[in-house]
């Protein structure tokens, strides 16, 4: 896949033979393309279209879908009314999902959170098929950014569509100690995931990047009640054995609901899965519906 760089109106396109070499293509008032310093256009003006730098640019973009100078993020298209018609769902390994504790910074209370490795962005980015990906430094820091740095990332899909997102850090919004020296570079992780996230959510279902997370600060006290390894794994049991077919988002939707269940609601749900021949993603929502009744309820006898 060749490199093509936008310059303003202009494409900054790499030679096949020097990749360390460039030609400028544009296009004029007339309409007609130019190639500079370009020996194949040079010998065929009378049919610019086959210089293979102007076929390329031609290839890569429909006429219409040529980015303006002008263009900004609020005039992208919508990534669901573009969205590629899917004859099968992509499959997320398990390697790229993470479920990670946090505190509900408004009632203190405990929560599983479910995020997608930047990795498993990148992995369906390749499934889905896209034409090109950028990503650059906009801002080092300095004193007068108060020390942060600040990205942008570019894709384009196969439909010609731009995708834009910015992401900034700087060693204030990043918790791990190991990982604030290397601010510049999450700076440009995160305007990645935040452009592969919004490009996908078709696909990914606008999961968080988890290099977007911060640290968490739950220790192992504060889980004391929640789902023990033995409730977990007796539901995995269950779940085996009925074996339910669910969509990507409401699978991940119910093992966050699962792994979120403290150890009474979770002894609840088990015997409810038990009494269960079919355990579709209706059943779900109604059991998730109970617990919530139960919680409710909760609260007011706690109250």
């Amino acid at each position: 896949m060749e490199l093509i760089r936008k310059k303003g109106d202009n494409f900054e396109v790499p030679n096949k033979s020097d990749p360390s070499k460039s030609h400028n293509v544009s296009k004029i008032k007339n309409g007609e393309w130019v190639c500079s310093d370009c020996k194949e256009f040079d010998c065929s003006r009378e049919n610019p279209k086959s210089c293979s730098h102007i076929k390329a640019i031609i290839d890569a973009f429909e006429p219409a879908d040529i980015p303006s100078q002008q263009e900004t993020i609020t005039n992208i298209k919508d990534p669901i009314q573009f969205a590629t018609n899917k004859e099968e769902e992509i499959k997320i390994p398990e390697r790229y999902i993470l479920y990670t504790p946090y505190r509900n910074s408004t009632t203190g209370e405990v929560n599983i959170v479910t995020s997608l490795l930047i990795d498993g962005y990148i992995y369906v980015a390749h499934k889905v098929g896209f034409r090109n990906m950028e990503t650059y430094i906009t801002q080092y820091p300095c004193i007068e950014n108060s020390f942060t740095a600040f990205a942008e990332s570019i894709l384009i899909d196969k439909n010609g569509i731009i995708y834009k997102e910015i992401g900034d850090a700087n060693v204030g919004n990043i918790k791990r100690k190991n990982i604030q020296i290397h601010f510049t570079r999450m700076a440009a992780t995160r305007a990645l995931g935040r452009v592969l996230r919004r490009w996908l959510f078709p696909y990914t279902y606008g999961i968080i990047c988890a290099e977007e997370l911060g640290d968490t600060d739950v220790k192992k006290s504060d889980m004391v009640n929640m789902i023990t390894k033995q409730q977990k794994d007796e539901m995995r049991k269950l779940l085996e054995k009925i074996k339910p077919v669910f969509k990507q988002n409401e699978d991940l939707e119910v093992k966050e609901f699962i792994l979120n269940l403290t150890k009474g609601h979770a002894d609840i749900v088990l015997k409810r899965i038990k009494n269960m021949s079919i355990f579709d993603y209706q059943a779900f929502v109604s059991l998730k519906s109970e617990i919530s009744d139960i919680k409710s309820l909760e609260v007011v006898d706690n109250g």
